[in-house]
Parts: C-alpha cells; sequence; structure tokens
C-alpha cells in the first residue's frame, strides 16, 4: 500500500511539471516610429505656409503592433500630453494641432521624443531621422481705419489710422484716394493723398456739393514670401460720403415806390453760400409782357435804385432774376425768378391854358392866349391848338356855334348874333403827348361858361 501511494504521488508531481512547462510568457512588442505627415503631405524641402497664430495639423505615424498607448510627444522641447491629442489618435497614430504662434520667417519643429506605457513603466520612444519639418509663418497685412467722417458743401475730411507691424509697407505708396461714388472701376482718381503710418487727418476740398464721394484707402507691400511687391491693395474704404447741398439765394423787393414817370426800389438778399457774383443779377422791368430796361445789380447791400423814362399812369412789372452756380454739377441757373412785383406810375395832369376874354359882342367874341403858358405845355403838338364855341340850351345840351383857329395870339369867334340871355360854352384843345403810351391825344387845355 505504501509502495502506491509514493507511485501516485510521483505521477502527479510529473504531470503538474508537464503543465507548468507549457504556459508561455505574455511579452509585449516596443512601437517604433514610421512617418510624418503634415497638413495631409509629407514633409519636404518646402516649407509650410502659414499666417500668425495658425495651426498646422501634425500625424505621427508609428508601427506599434502591441497598441501600447501614448502619454506624451516631444516636438521643440515642448511637451504635448495625452489631452492635447485630437479626436481620431490611435495607437499607430498621434494627431496634434501646433499654433505657429507669431514669431515671423522660417521655423523648424522635430519630433524628439514619444512616451508610452508598456503596461508595467514608462518607455521613451527617441525619434532620430525623418522627423523634421519647417513652417514659414508669413508677416502680417497692414490695417487701416477710417473715422470721423466730415463733410461740408465743397469738402470731405476724414481720419485714417494706418498700422503696418511688420513693417511690410513700401515706402512712399501708402495713400488714400478720392473717387466720385459712382465710379465703380476706380478709372478717375481725383485726388490722392500720401499716407503716413499712423494716424492722418486729410481733407479733400474743391469738390461738387450735394455730390456723393468715396474714399479708399491702398498700400504696396511686400511680405517676403517670394511672391514679390503686391501693389494696390486695398486696407479699407469708406462710402458714400456726400457733400452738403449749397443754399440757392433768395431776393425781395422793398419799398417800392412810384412817380410820374420813374419807379424806386430796394432790394433785400439772402445769399448764405454766396453764390451771386457781379453782373449775374439784374432787375427787368417789363409793360404789358414786353421788356422795357434791364437794371444791372452788381452792388448787394441795401441800396434803393432807380428806373426812369417811364410812362405816367402805367403798370410796369419787376422781376428779380439771378444766374448762380450751386456747383453740384448741374451747371447755371440762369434767369431765376427770385422776386417779382408790379406798380403803376402816377398820372400825370392835363396842361391847362391861361386865356381871357378879350371882346364879346353879339357877332364877334374874341379870347386872347398867354403866349408863355402855351410854350409851358409839354409834348403839344405844334399846330394842334383850336377852340370851339358852343351854345348851352336849357338841357344843359351843347351846341356848336363857331370854330376858331388860334391866330396872333387869339381865338376869334364870328358869329351871327349871339341872343340875349344865353350860356356860351368855350372849349380850348390840343393834341398832347402826356407820356403815358397812348400818343398825342386832344385834350381840353381851357374851357369857361359866361352868358350873354
Amino acid at each position: 500500500m505504501k509502495r502506491l501511494l509514493l507511485i501516485m504521488g510521483i505521477m502527479l508531481a510529473v504531470f503538474t511539471i508537464a503543465a507548468c512547462d507549457g504556459e508561455e510568457e505574455d511579452v509585449s512588442i516596443d512601437p517604433t516610429f514610421e512617418r510624418l505627415v503634415v497638413a495631409e503631405r509629407e514633409p519636404d524641402e518646402s516649407p509650410y505656409v502659414r499666417e500668425k497664430q495658425e495651426s498646422v495639423l501634425v500625424e505621427i505615424h508609428l508601427d506599434n503592433p502591441s497598441n501600447l498607448p501614448v502619454n506624451t510627444v516631444t516636438i521643440n522641447d515642448r511637451v504635448y500630453r495625452v489631452n492635447s491629442f485630437l479626436e481620431g489618435t490611435t495607437p499607430q497614430m498621434v494627431m496634434l494641432e501646433i499654433n505657429v504662434r507669431s514669431l515671423t520667417g522660417l521655423t523648424e519643429y522635430e519630433v524628439q521624443r514619444i512616451e508610452y506605457t508598456d503596461g508595467v513603466q514608462v518607455r521613451t520612444l527617441n525619434v532620430g531621422e525623418n522627423n523634421t519639418f519647417s513652417v514659414f509663418v508669413l508677416r502680417s497685412l497692414p490695417n487701416a481705419n477710417i473715422s470721423n467722417a466730415r463733410v461740408d458743401t465743397e469738402a470731405v475730411m476724414v481720419d485714417v489710422a494706418l498700422n503696418d507691424p511688420d513693417g511690410v509697407v513700401i515706402d512712399d505708396t501708402a495713400r488714400a484716394t478720392l473717387y466720385n461714388v459712382e465710379d465703380t472701376l476706380l478709372e478717375n482718381p481725383l485726388e490722392t493723398k500720401s499716407l503716413d503710418i499712423g494716424f492722418n487727418a486729410l481733407t479733400f476740398d474743391g469738390l461738387l456739393s450735394a455730390t456723393s464721394y468715396k474714399v479708399i484707402v491702398e498700400v504696396d507691400y511686400d511680405r517676403e514670401d517670394g511672391e514679390g511687391v503686391q501693389t494696390d491693395y486695398e486696407l479699407t474704404r469708406r462710402t458714400p460720403l456726400m457733400t452738403l447741398a449749397k443754399t440757392p439765394p433768395t431776393g425781395v423787393f422793398a419799398d417800392v415806390n412810384a412817380e410820374e414817370t420813374a419807379i424806386t426800389f430796394d432790394l433785400d438778399f439772402n445769399d448764405p453760400d454766396t453764390v451771386l457774383g457781379d453782373g449775374n443779377v439784374m432787375v427787368e422791368v417789363t409793360r404789358d409782357g414786353d421788356e422795357i430796361t434791364t437794371v444791372p445789380i452788381d452792388d448787394f447791400d441795401h441800396l434803393t435804385h432807380v428806373v426812369d423814362g417811364l410812362f405816367n399812369n402805367t403798370t410796369y412789372t419787376l422781376k428779380l432774376l439771378a444766374t448762380f452756380n450751386l456747383n453740384d454739377g448741374a451747371g447755371d441757373h440762369s434767369d431765376v425768378v427770385l422776386a417779382e412785383t408790379s406798380i403803376t406810375t402816377l398820372e400825370l395832369p392835363v396842361p391847362t391854358l391861361d386865356a381871357s376874354l378879350t371882346t364879346f359882342s353879339r357877332d364877334n367874341v374874341i379870347f386872347s392866349i398867354d403866349t408863355a403858358s402855351l410854350e409851358a405845355i409839354d409834348g403839344l403838338e405844334a399846330g394842334s391848338l383850336e377852340a370851339t364855341l358852343y351854345r348851352v340850351d336849357e338841357n344843359e345840351e351843347k351846341h356848336v356855334i363857331a370854330f376858331a383857329p388860334l391866330f396872333d395870339g387869339a381865338f376869334r369867334f364870328e358869329v351871327e348874333r349871339l341872343l340875349a340871355d344865353m350860356d356860351v360854352y368855350v372849349e380850348m384843345t390840343a393834341k398832347i403827348d402826356l407820356g403815358d403810351g397812348q400818343g398825342a391825344l386832344r385834350r381840353v387845355v381851357f374851357d369857361d361858361t359866361f352868358g350873354t
């Protein structure tokens, strides 16, 4: 029995040892660096070009058959930990975005080390070849701001702040140019002013009123990126900038007065933008729509103007006319009626003749004429003076008795016996031009009634 138990124990030990010898040891394989992919291509001698503060996508490809987790990647002594790895990272490929910051020019980046865990301890993979790439960071473009825009009737004023942080603007090329807002192709620059780096206060004057303009800021620059000098680069513009409209002038007649053959008047003007000029203002005088005369107005102060040589008892129309330019591109506004008024000259009385009854008999009546009073009648037509003797009946109706021409300073009426208690009326008339536009008309210059 003891021998049997000994044999069974020996066999059990043998089977146990055999079983232990059949187990395999669990040994992991370290990863190795395969290649870089930067911005979706493998690096070569040409650098990647970026603006300041932009990023570049870096893919670090590994041969990692044991899928050991990567903890950190060191690039240019900067450690990127697992929390900075991008979505899509696997044990076979680590994805990073590297900010190129603000240092301009060429920078070389080197993937130096990769740390990973083998399940027991942290290990380091030193990368020694095919592990670099270059990034060229561009110098910043200049920028500009147009502010504090102001306008008046003939000028546009703006402030321009020009910033060139990396000094790429070519000397003496920074400029602000004024265009009409309708010049969409920028073919007709109106004025160009040079700009300094920093603050610039600009005034574009001598412009049209009530017109829209635009200001464009441009530079020529070289970022030293191999592209050479870039010309006519627009930084900013301000539009529209409309100049103020000029106010049309106004004028009124004041203190208009009439005499028999003359009219006097004053004028009051309001010309806030001084668009009236010498020789461009006049008063037109018309009668029944026909121009009689014009009065040039060369002095716009409050002065009295006279129009003489007019007809009496006649209505005249006065028009205040002005030609002016509002400087808005529309040209001259010609003969604009600023004010209008009408007035009638005073009526001249018919002159009278001094005459006296010097002879009165039944068959002869003589009136003597005062020669001085006859000569004093203006506008008398020579030889037109004549007299008529009338009988006045009980109904106050007149009946011609006799006519008499002027002879030797007197009128001599020869009659066939005047009746007693008869009312006799004498009337002397002459053709006289009173200057009322009607010409020489026969008018009564003397009349008288006497009884027999």
